[in-house]
């Protein structure tokens, strides 16, 4: 027993220096479960709104959820609002902030029209998703106009 036993632990310490020399051979593991690794949850995208105002909030959620093209340059406009907002005095912040809430209710109306208009689930859900966080952006505007009376 004792030249076998030998024999074999030295054929199992070449394999599992063989095994450790070749690595993994550029291969991936877990292939489905790493492809949604960098997708987030659409709660977390609900709450940008919230957590970074409504100016830095509509690029973000833009570029994480393309907006349908009809609603696209209303949303530029937007953000065209906003920013401008940014930089007016509070008094004069109030009207550009309400011409921004009244282009956005006119944006979410559009995208939820698309929603109603598509026959492809997903792209129905996606669409009611996008229209809530742009509902919660609005909100967000409405919270900084309250801010400033």
């Amino acid at each position: 027993m004792g030249i076998w036993t030998w024999i074999v632990g030295i054929i199992a310490g070449v394999a599992v220096v063989a095994f450790l020399a070749n690595g993994d051979g550029d291969r991936t593991f877990g292939g489905r479960e790493r492809q949604l690794f960098g997708d987030r949850a659409a709660q977390a995208l609900e709450a940008v709104p919230v957590a970074v105002g409504a100016e830095e909030a509509l690029p973000i959620v833009r570029s994480l959820n393309p907006p349908p093209a009809d609603a696209a340059p209303t949303l530029d406009e937007v953000q065209q609002l906003l920013t401008t907002a940014s930089t007016q005095s509070p008094d004069d912040a109030k009207a550009t902030l309400q011409q921004a809430q009244d282009k956005l209710d006119t944006a979410i109306d559009t995208v939820r029209d698309d929603a109603d208009d598509t026959s492809n689930d997903v792209e129905r859900l996606r669409l009611l998703r996008f229209a809530a966080v742009l509902t919660k952006i609005q909100d967000a505007i409405q919270s900084r106009q309250d801010q400033q009376q």
